[in-house]
């Protein structure tokens, strides 16, 4: 009922048989083994609250926790080369963040410091959700291609090119360069380029409206004729007033 002391050898069990060291006290009653050093179980090092090993620790049934209330950290010392790797045959579910092999899903929001690089030789970024797809940034520009993207403006594009329509329901669009200008439809012969409005369209002050064209200034016809192909009567027609002629001179 007393201590067995041991002052200078060891315990040894040298049965070839399996041993056992058994503790038959009460459940509150613990078997403690303690050392003023390590406590060295098959090379398991046991110092107070700390577990120190080189092998694994395998866990076939029940789970690893982590149960302080202050803060705790997962912690891997090795080399930059030697890496700490968490895997499953299954997922891997960190917060329900979702890791799966090279893929991650189930993410909410991520929120980065630093650049999000696609380096497969053809990525695509790919909204799958009901309403719309939002790219958006708080302090500068959004740049895409070189092309300058701020709030409602678009800037620095040299050319677009589409298949669609380019539409505009509220602003110009202003060809701003101080060198000329063109705007050139390539169709072919019988594809027209069509300008129209619901009011005029107006032209260096020159307004188109359906078949009618009004002007103030002079129309000048260096080469030309000026034909009036109708098979219906036409006529040439001047409406100002009585003392303001109409002339034709040659």
């Amino acid at each position: 009922s007393g201590d067995l002391t041991n002052s200078a050898g060891d315990i040894l069990l040298t049965s070839s048989a399996a041993q056992a060291i058994t503790h038959t006290g009460a459940a509150a009653a613990d078997l403690s083994i303690s050392s003023g050093g390590n406590v060295n179980v098959q090379g398991v090092l046991f110092n107070t609250n700390a577990v120190t090993m080189s092998g694994d620790l395998t866990n076939s049934a029940g789970d690893i926790l982590l149960t302080s209330s202050a803060a705790q950290a997962i912690t891997h010392t090795g080399a930059a080369a030697a890496d700490l790797s968490i895997s499953s045959g299954g997922n891997v579910d960190i917060q329900g963040v979702l890791f799966n092999g090279n893929a991650m899903s189930a993410v909410s929001t991520l929120a980065m410091t630093g650049d999000l690089t696609l380096s497969a030789a053809a990525a695509t970024i790919t909204h799958s959700g009901a309403t719309s797809l939002t790219i958006i940034s708080t302090s500068g520009p959004v740049i895409v291609e070189g092309v300058t993207m701020s709030s409602q403006a678009l800037s620095a594009v040299t050319d677009v090119t589409m298949t669609g329509d380019l539409t505009n329901s509220v602003g110009d669009i202003l060809l701003t360069s101080t060198s000329a200008q063109a705007i050139t439809h390539s169709g072919g012969a019988a594809q027209d380029l069509s300008i129209s409005s619901d009011g005029n369209v107006d032209i260096e002050g020159v307004l188109f409206n359906t078949d009618a064209v009004t002007m103030s200034g002079d129309l000048t016809n260096s080469a030309g004729d000026i034909l009036l192909t109708s098979s219906a009567a036409q006529a040439i027609t001047h409406t100002g007033a009585a003392a303001a002629d109409l002339s034709i001179s040659s």
